[in-house]
């Protein structure tokens, strides 16, 4: 059985679920196949293994019991609760596993652009190319004002120097 038909199959199964905890497989295929002669019977168990191992196979389902039931995983709960064909929600968790790939990739590269002006800042004068005659070095290379800083002349200096 190709695998566009047992998702077909599937998504009917889905679509039929009203309880998470005891999911058949059987039922809904039951509603859709015929299965009054020998052929159709062997047909419709056919199919209805074959949607049971993909279901489990892409972690949907897991067995509950001895019984022909099963219970949706976590998974299988997310395909339910989006009301999307099986192929759609794949696509979507592509989606989503992608953009957080591509923004772990842009948080590292922010991170390392930013540790680079870290290194920078801490460096006294900021070289600059094509700078021939040094202007932007030295406005760039002055401190700025410190408050701390005694500008003024002592009183007794300022004294002397009138006497003189």
């Amino acid at each position: 059985m190709k695998e566009n038909e047992i998702i077909k199959y599937l998504d009917i199964v889905f679509k039929d679920i009203t309880n998470f905890e005891s999911v058949s497989v059987n039922n809904p295929i039951m509603k859709v196949l015929k299965h009054e002669t020998e052929e159709e019977r062997d047909k419709f168990f056919l199919v209805v293994e074959s949607v049971e191992l993909f279901a489990k196979n892409k972690d949907l389902i897991k067995k509950d019991g001895d019984g022909d039931f099963f219970k949706l995983t976590d998974r299988g709960r997310k395909l339910k609760e989006s009301n999307s064909s099986y192929k759609s929600f794949c696509f979507k968790e592509k989606i989503r596993s992608a953009d957080f790939k591509k923004l772990a990739i842009l948080i590292a590269i922010i991170g390392i652009i930013l540790r680079i002006v870290w290194r920078c800042e801490d460096s006294q004068k900021v070289q600059l190319p094509n700078n021939k005659h040094g202007i932007l070095n030295d406005s760039l290379s002055e401190k700025p004002y410190n408050k701390n800083q005694n500008t003024s002349k002592s009183l007794l200096d300022t004294l002397e120097t009138k006497k003189e």
